[in-house]
């Protein structure tokens, strides 16, 4: 297990890599002067390949999930580990490389599917941390005698929060189509979002572990 978890990290850390390295050459191409708002508009070749290879991405972390993992559960895991330490290294990368971005705050393009989501640097480094850190906690308390029982309320209610987050990723999208410059985030509503996630899932910890004794 332990080798598994080395070899997800070192390959989610090489991965986003690769990702802020083709992030650098688009950003030179439509941005020569830095990148602020508002969004250059892609040709549409290049849009459906920047859709493509971000479908990509995730078919090829739930791939490491899947490989890594034994079960349904461990494999979503690992996915969500995968994916937290992808997302947050390349952040690391751009920094390291570009000095970009220059704050934890700075606005950024964090997806294109189905439409365009923004919103500051620090709400996605949020969520890959809990990610990382409750992929962490399933990989290790989970053993084959007790196995984690998510309850049917436990999915629909996770899934609930990260429609929530979502949401406020895409509260701007009018404004960025309009080539306008979004102004404000709504962490009240990434907050509620995150919250309830958190909440639910180490209620849902909390049972198993009682459950064991």
């Amino acid at each position: 297990m332990k080798k598994n978890i080395l070899l997800i990290l070192i390959l989610s850390i090489a991965f986003a890599y690769i990702e802020s390295a083709v992030v650098i050459y688009l950003r030179s191409l439509y941005y020569p002067d830095g990148f602020p708002f508002p969004l250059q508009t892609f040709n549409n070749s290049h849009l459906l390949i920047e859709l493509g290879r971000e479908c990509s991405i995730i078919i090829i972390l739930l791939g490491l999930g899947y490989i890594a993992g034994k079960k349904i559960l461990q494999r979503f895991a690992f996915f969500m580990f995968a994916f937290g330490v992808w997302d947050i290294f390349y952040y690391i990368w751009l920094k390291l490389l570009i000095d970009w971005p220059e704050s934890l705050f700075a606005w950024d393009i964090l997806f294109l599917i189905p439409i365009p989501w923004v919103g500051p640097i620090l709400s996605p480094v949020l969520v890959s941390l809990c990610l990382i850190i409750s992929s962490m906690i399933v990989i290790y308390i989970e053993t084959p005698d007790y196995p984690i029982v998510v309850k049917k309320i436990d999915w629909i209610v996770l899934v609930f929060a990260g429609i929530i987050i979502i949401f406020s990723y895409l509260q701007h999208f009018h404004i960025i189509i309009n080539q306008g410059t979004p102004d404000h985030y709504s962490w009240w509503l990434f907050a509620s979002g995150l919250s309830v996630g958190v909440i639910t899932f180490f209620n849902r910890i909390s049972v198993h572990m009682k459950a064991r004794k």
